[in-house]
């Protein structure tokens, strides 16, 4: 907790100096402590959450019991009663502040579900090819990347496509983002590029989940308001995948191929702006897949020349 924040909910809780009592200010003290109190047990909670555990032995699955035993003991309930501190104190700027350090959930980060379940080092949080509601996500382990295309309600330019790079475990992933508007206007350019995180986690049954958060909402897009909204939360795996990226069509037509090689174009095709998964790449083609609305899947070797070129992730990070 920061130095200002414990400085002001002391003198709300009545310091050296303050006034005598009233019971306006009784119940405002009694506010102060209340959240004060949870402010103490939640970092407590981040600090185990954060815990490193490294290596695969007796050890390491020692060390890791313990760590995901204490978030249970010491933590079970904290999400929901963050959320309700939330709502009994939005109009109090103090103690709205001194909750919103704490944005990610902690009991659908994987930890146990009670003293006597068993540990399991597989069932650790990590992020996973396959489709979050409006988000399909693709993850590329073996080269430490990930691409997604989150599906706008109501205006499909609106729609999001993401890139990002496998470098942090306990902390968000940073992303990089942008408007299916501003890619399709400009593919070289990148412009309106957003940053966003990412937030891989597993839910009560052990489902994968992901928190898409933006850090702006990008102009002439309030749909997409939800996703700066801390009220939201994350997102559990409706379809598992084997995908390994998400891409855009930016070719008005691109033709699927029976192999990587331009003399064996089928019939089908794809559009501009066209949302498909990736499974394997050569120098002049990918190998690629689209769903339609109706569930039916094509799939074939595409041009690399008749896909949007990848986000550009700076600092060298492009591979």
């Amino acid at each position: 907790m920061s130095h200002r924040i414990v400085l002001a909910l002391s003198l709300l809780l009545g310091g050296t100096g303050t006034p005598a009592a009233t019971p306006g200010s009784e119940l405002a003290s009694a506010a102060a402590q209340d959240v004060r109190a949870f402010v103490t047990r939640r970092e407590a909670c981040d600090h185990f959450r954060g815990e490193p555990v490294e290596g695969e032995g007796a050890e390491a699955l020692a060390r890791l019991e313990y760590v995901q035993r204490q978030i249970y003991e010491n933590c079970h309930g904290t999400d929901a009663e963050l959320a309700r501190l939330r709502a009994a104190h939005a109009g109090d700027p103090l103690l709205r502040e001194a909750l919103a350090g704490f944005e990610y959930p902690i009991e659908q980060a994987g930890e146990v579900a009670g003293p006597d379940s068993d540990i399991d080092l597989a069932a650790e949080p990590a992020l996973h090819s396959g489709v979050y509601g409006a988000l399909t996500l693709g993850v590329d382990a073996a080269n430490g990347r990930f691409s997604g295309v989150y599906q706008a309600d109501g205006d499909p330019a609106c729609s999001l496509r993401l890139r990002g790079l496998l470098d942090r475990t306990d902390e968000p992933l940073r992303v990089v983002a942008q408007t299916r508007r501003e890619a399709l206007r400009d593919a070289q350019a990148q412009p309106g590029v957003i940053g966003a995180r990412l937030v891989a986690g597993l839910d009560g049954r052990g489902k994968p989940t992901a928190w898409l958060r933006l850090d702006q909402v990008p102009e002439g897009c309030p749909q997409l308001s939800a996703l700066s909204a801390s009220s939201e939360g994350p997102v559990a795996q409706t379809l598992p995948g084997s995908w390994v990226s998400v891409h855009w069509i930016a070719a008005e037509r691109a033709y699927f191929h029976a192999a990587a090689d331009s003399s064996t174009r089928r019939k089908a095709y794809v559009t501009r702006g066209d949302t498909l998964r990736g499974y394997a790449e050569s120098d002049d083609f990918i190998e690629l897949e689209f769903v339609g609305p109706s569930g039916r899947a094509t799939r074939g070797w595409v041009d690399w020349g008749d896909v949007l070129p990848s986000l550009s992730l700076g600092d060298g990070a492009d591979m």
